[in-house]
């Protein structure tokens, strides 16, 4: 469901009108996202399954289980988000019928956004480029 969720988010995101854009690039903030997650609504429920009782020890289980997908995630969320980021923009550049070039570094993933543009600067900067959909991983 993640993934899924993820590209709804992206298609959501590039399919704003240039200058429009109302969200932030899903690609830039998951990881962060989903860890904010964990910590103000997956682990504080499971601690309140816990303090209930309510469903005995399978409630200390679901705490259990979710502060290790939360560090779970802080090894290798960066990463999925890489990948997921690399399934949607391959995705997304076919659906465009474009040529596309994709430049893949340790930290970002690009592609081109609009016919035969290249970009060559990989590093990010505070300001997101027109012609370029960028990804940090």
């Amino acid at each position: 469901w993640n993934e899924m969720l993820f590209e709804e988010m992206c298609k959501a995101y590039y399919s704003q009108e240039e200058g429009q854009e109302t969200t932030k690039n899903p690609c830039d903030t998951w990881y962060k996202g989903e860890i904010a997650f964990f910590d103000s609504y997956i682990i504080p429920l499971a601690n309140k399954l816990k303090d209930c009782g309510i469903l005995g020890v399978v409630s200390e289980e679901c705490l259990d289980f979710a502060q290790k997908n939360r560090e779970e995630w802080k090894i290798r969320g960066q990463g999925i988000v890489k990948e997921m980021s690399k399934r949607f923009l391959s995705k997304l550049a076919k659906e465009q019928e474009y040529p596309t070039s994709i430049v893949e570094t340790e930290e970002k993933v690009i592609i081109s956004k609009t016919p035969f543009s290249y970009c060559e600067n990989i590093k990010k900067e505070e300001e997101e480029e027109d012609d370029v959909l960028s990804i940090w991983a």
